[in-house]
């Protein structure tokens, strides 16, 4: 019963707080990674659309990853590694324009991989 309070009031706090958007994004992933771990051990179809749904997530985590990789060559000097990544990611909202720029390079490498591709 402790376990159930304290994830509601964690939930209520981070929703109070401002964190919808983080929220529902931590939400829906954790919700695709679940279904398509229950489907791959399912048989079927389900298997086989599961394997395409993580099939896609890995895909798009590759193009995040290079996405980060052009803009730390491009704006930071260098490679940093993933844990300029995470800083970046907590420095959003007190250096607005680095994550513009961040956003609009993780466009750019999307645009790239959706090219290449087709």
């Amino acid at each position: 019963m402790k376990h159930r309070q304290f994830i509601s009031i964690l939930f209520i706090s981070l929703l109070s707080n401002g964190f919808l958007i983080e929220t529902g994004l931590a939400f829906s992933l954790v919700s695709l990674i679940g279904l398509g771990i229950s489907g791959i051990l399912t048989g079927g179809f389900y298997r086989y659309l599961s394997w395409i749904l993580l099939g896609l997530m890995i895909s798009i985590l590759g193009i995040l990853l290079f996405g980060y990789v052009v803009f730390s060559l491009i704006y930071l000097d260098g490679f940093h590694g993933l844990t300029a990544l995470i800083d970046l990611f907590q420095q959003r909202y007190q250096t607005p324009m680095i994550w513009h720029e961040f956003i609009q390079t993780e466009w750019i490498g999307l645009l790239i991989a959706i090219s290449a591709l087709a």
